[in-house]
This record gives C-alpha cells, structure tokens and sequence, in this order.
C-alpha cells in the first residue's frame, strides 16, 4: 500500500494558489441545511490532507447518511484529481 500522505511534504505553488482559493471559499460555497449539509476540515500541518463529512439529502437513497471520506490533493492538483 502506498501512503500519498508522505510522499508529497513540499507543495508546489500552483496547488497552494489554487488550494487557499477554493478553501477560502468553502465557508460560502457548501450547503448547510438540516437536511443535506457538507462539513470540509484540513489537517493543521498539511493544506492538501482534508476531511470531508456529507450528510446525504433528503429524498435520496443517501437519505440521513453520514458519509465521511479522507482526501488527499497530490502535487499536481488542479490538474489531477484528488484521491479519497
């Protein structure tokens, strides 16, 4: 198994400008109502280490479901997609 967590501690500056862009957003931007709502947290040493909780909305099969997922930002993001 490869950990992404250790192999990526120097971050180049296009994903540190675009990461405190979308991060700066996010308060903003997520849902947060009782019924559907995301919740996103970084890691207080690593900007690209993030976890996310999304609360499945109503009228859905995800209906009340509490869905947690650790995501990981590799160095090439924006143009390579995150891995959770």
């Amino acid at each position: 198994w490869h950990n992404p967590f250790k192999a990526d501690t120097l971050m180049p500056k296009p994903k540190m400008t675009r990461l405190l862009s979308e991060l700066g957003s996010l308060p903003h931007s997520l849902p947060l109502q009782a019924e559907s709502s995301i919740f996103v947290r970084c890691d207080s040493t690593r900007m690209d280490v993030l976890k996310a909780l999304i609360i499945g909305p109503e009228g859905t099969p995800y209906e009340n479901g509490c869905f947690v997922f650790d995501l990981f930002l590799p160095s090439q993001y924006p143009a390579t997609a995150p891995k959770c």
